[in-house]
C-alpha cells in the first residue's frame, strides 16, 4: 500500500467523524434563527399595538380638548398631561410691562371734530321740525286743494247740495209774474223785513232778464247749474256765478241775512240787471 492511499483513508475517516459533529450544529442555527424572528415579531406587533393605543387616546384627548371647559390649575404642570385646555392668566408685573412698552402703542390717526357751522345747523333745525310737523303739512296741502277745486267748481256753477236747485218760479211759466212782477215782490219783501225771500226774487228777477235777452231758455227742468253752463262762453257767466253762490249760501242755506248785508248783495243784483238792460 502506497503512501498516497493510506492519505485518503484517513481523510475519509476523518470526514466520516467531523459530518455528525456538523449536522446538530445547523440544526440548532435554524432553531436559533427561527426564535430570533419570532421575537422580532412579537416586538413589532407590540409596537403595532402601542402605536395605536396611542393613536387611540391622542385621538380621544384632541376630541375631548374641543370640548373642555378652562379650569384653574397650576401652571408648572404639563398641559398635556392634564387631558384638555387650561386656563393661564397673566401675572400683573407682565401685564403692567407689556402695557408700558411704546412699541405696543399703536397710534391710531384721530380725525378732528370740526364745530358745524350756523348754516348746517340751521339747516338740521328746519329739517328737523319739518319732519315732526309733516303730517299736518300734507293734511294743510289736502284741505288747501280740495278747497280751491270746491272754489273752481262753484264758480263754474256747479252745486254740492243734495237737494236740487228749485227752479219753480223761473220754470213756472204760468205763475210767472215777470219783470214788474218781481220788482213789486221784491219791494214788499224789503217792506216786510224778509230779506231773505227778497234775495230769492232778485234772483228770479236775473233769470227773467237773462230770458228776456235770449241768453238761457226759461224751462221747468233745468237747473241753476244748468244755466250757468249755457252762459259759460259769454261775460255774464263770472258775475251771474257769483250771484247764484250767494243765492244758493241764503236760501237753500236759511242764512238769515240783516239790512247791511242784504244792502250789499241788493246792490250786486241792481249792477247786474242794469248792465244786462244796457247791453
Amino acid at each position: 500500500m502506497s503512501i498516497t492511499d493510506r492519505y485518503r483513508r484517513y481523510l475519509l475517516l476523518l470526514a466520516f467523524g467531523v459530518l455528525p459533529l456538523l449536522l446538530p450544529a445547523q440544526e440548532l442555527d435554524t432553531v436559533a434563527l427561527s426564535i430570533d424572528a419570532g421575537d422580532d415579531y412579537a416586538e413589532e406587533t407590540a409596537v403595532e399595538v402601542d402605536n395605536r393605543a396611542y393613536q387611540q387616546q391622542e385621538i380621544k384627548e384632541h376630541y375631548l380638548w374641543d370640548r373642555a371647559v378652562p379650569v384653574p390649575v397650576d401652571s408648572t404642570e404639563v398641559w398635556w398631561n392634564n387631558g384638555g385646555l387650561v386656563g393661564r392668566s397673566v401675572p400683573p408685573a407682565v401685564l403692567k410691562e407689556l402695557r408700558a412698552d411704546k412699541r405696543l402703542q399703536y397710534d391710531l390717526e384721530q380725525k378732528e371734530n370740526k364745530a358745524p357751522s350756523w348754516l348746517g345747523v340751521a339747516l338740521l333745525a328746519i329739517l328737523g321740525f319739518l319732519q315732526s310737523i309733516r303730517i299736518v303739512i300734507y293734511i294743510v296741502l289736502v284741505t288747501g286743494l280740495v278747497l280751491l277745486l270746491v272754489f273752481f267748481l262753484r264758480q263754474q256753477g256747479y252745486r254740492f247740495s243734495r237737494k236740487p236747485v228749485e227752479t219753480d218760479a223761473a220754470g213756472n211759466m204760468e205763475e210767472d209774474p215777470g219783470v214788474g212782477g218781481y220788482e213789486k215782490q221784491v219791494q214788499e219783501a224789503i217792506a216786510a223785513g224778509q230779506f231773505r225771500l227778497a234775495v230769492r226774487y232778485l234772483y228770479l228777477q236775473a233769470l227773467r232778464q237773462l230770458a228776456e235777452r235770449q241768453l238761457i231758455t226759461l224751462t221747468r227742468d233745468k237747473t241753476n247749474a244748468d244755466y250757468l253752463r249755457v252762459l259759460l262762453q259769454t261775460p255774464w257767466h263770472r258775475p251771474f256765478a257769483s250771484l247764484t253762490r250767494d243765492y244758493e249760501y241764503i236760501w237753500y242755506g236759511e242764512v238769515d241775512v240783516n239790512a247791511a248785508q242784504f244792502s250789499r248783495i241788493h246792490g250786486q243784483f241792481r249792477q247786474f240787471i242794469n248792465d244786462l238792460v244796457s247791453q
